[in-house]
């Protein structure tokens, strides 16, 4: 009996384990409560512990692409931006206005970074393995049924004599 209701309850508790880490975003949290978290944020530290907290409140709080641009704001280093904004793409509440963050970078190479990062996300490159009957980077071809004319593989010399009287009917004309 235990051992039934212990296969039962560690699945449950790892699906929940599991929808916890990266959830759908019901609604974004208001302003006021965003300004207080932003103010937790923005205590004179570090980036690194800006950074912790920053990634915290992503994570227990629906922010919107503008709220968490004005979040990145609040690092010194371009690289901690490129770091929370990362991290901070799963929690989004709108995904699909996720560019708005792009503007907390001053160097256009860390939003372009982002902007790849992003792509990634949405559109999963293909990662073949050797096994894989799908694997682009082995194709498979159908067999030739229909052989190459001759015409192509004719010595030289009866090609030139072929075009001597296709420009002798040109002429003729």
């Amino acid at each position: 009996m235990k051992k039934n209701t212990a296969l039962v309850i560690i699945p449950l508790l790892l699906f929940g384990y599991v929808q916890a880490q990266v959830r759908p975003c019901g609604q974004p949290i208001a302003d006021y409560l965003f300004q207080q978290r932003r103010s937790i944020v923005n205590q004179p530290v570090a980036d690194a512990q800006k950074l912790i907290r920053a990634k915290k409140a992503v994570e227990e709080n629906c922010l919107t692409s503008v709220q968490i641009r004005d979040l990145a704001q609040l690092f010194q280093s371009e690289e901690a931006r490129l770091d929370f904004a990362r991290h901070a793409f799963f929690y989004a509440f709108d995904q699909d206005n996720y560019y708005e963050v792009y503007n907390a970078f001053a160097r256009f190479s860390n939003a372009f970074r982002l902007h790849d990062y992003v792509l990634s996300q949405r559109n999963p490159v293909f990662n073949p393995t050797p096994g894989n009957p799908g694997n682009p980077g082995n194709p498979t071809f159908p067999p030739v049924s229909n052989p190459v004319p001759n015409l192509i593989f004719r010595p030289m010399t009866t090609r030139i004599t072929m075009a001597i009287r296709a420009l002798k009917i040109v002429i003729s004309r």
